[in-house]
């Protein structure tokens, strides 16, 4: 008979995450632990389910918790700083994003969560510094090597911009947003044969997108003229 933490995995595994929670409560609640697991994992995955689940005051209750039996594992400050951002608590997600820098300095996602807190600040010189330690770390971390683009872009660093887009898109070559941001970095960078090509291949693979049409029409209505592509204003990626 499958113990009710196993239940709680099998539930997690197939996104069923109301039975998933019940499962990991009920082993929580059996008498000496019958699922021979540390109470700690229990609680963690329980946030982790509640974290997917949406249900993010429930979640940091239980990481929490996790912290309180382990004050020096890094993925449970890790969690409920994601928690805490989803809460709109940035302040206290990035005191936990740094917690966990500081009890595992060599974990990529960690420094990539805290870019994405430092982004709402936008405060991107961090956000790329940030997003540098990842990718050191993990060299084909594909969401740093897109949030470093486009703090990029932002700062003005047009060919730093063009540089990691195109890196991405060697990763990621059907992405018509990595097109379509690279397009609008060569734009500004007068390079504006290469920012109709990108924005043609954007439009080509996301033919519903009204931006990359409105976008498209613009360049096609006098294809010589180039440098009448509109420097349309970026949208970041979320």
């Amino acid at each position: 008979m499958r113990s009710n933490y196993s239940m709680g995995n099998h539930y997690l595994g197939v996104g069923n995450y109301q039975k998933a929670i019940q499962c990991y409560t009920k082993a929580l609640n059996e008498p000496n632990n019958l699922s021979g697991v540390n109470y700690f994992d229990i609680y963690y995955k329980r946030g982790y389910t509640k974290y997917q689940a949406q249900q993010f005051d429930d979640a940091i209750a239980d990481f929490n918790i996790v912290i309180a039996y382990q004050p020096n594992y890094a993925k449970g400050y890790n969690s409920k700083g994601l928690a805490e951002y989803y809460m709109n608590n940035y302040e206290a997600a990035l005191a936990d994003m740094n917690h966990a820098i500081v009890l595992e300095p060599h974990h990529a996602e960690s420094y990539y969560f805290r870019s994405v807190i430092n982004y709402h600040f936008q405060d991107y010189k961090l956000v790329i510094a940030d997003c540098d330690t990842a990718l050191m770390y993990n060299t084909k971390y594909m969401p740093a090597l897109k949030r470093r683009a486009n703090a990029k872009y932002i700062t003005l660093d047009f060919e730093g911009a063009v540089t990691d887009y195109t890196k991405a898109l060697k990763y990621d070559g059907q992405n018509a947003r990595l097109y379509f941001s690279r397009g609008l970095a060569y734009s500004h960078l007068n390079k504006l044969d290469n920012a109709a090509q990108d924005f043609y291949k954007a439009h080509s693979l996301d033919e519903n997108n009204q931006e990359y049409a409105d976008n498209l029409s613009q360049v096609s209505a006098n294809p010589i003229a180039a440098n009448r592509i509109t420097r349309l204003e970026f949208s970041a990626a979320k």
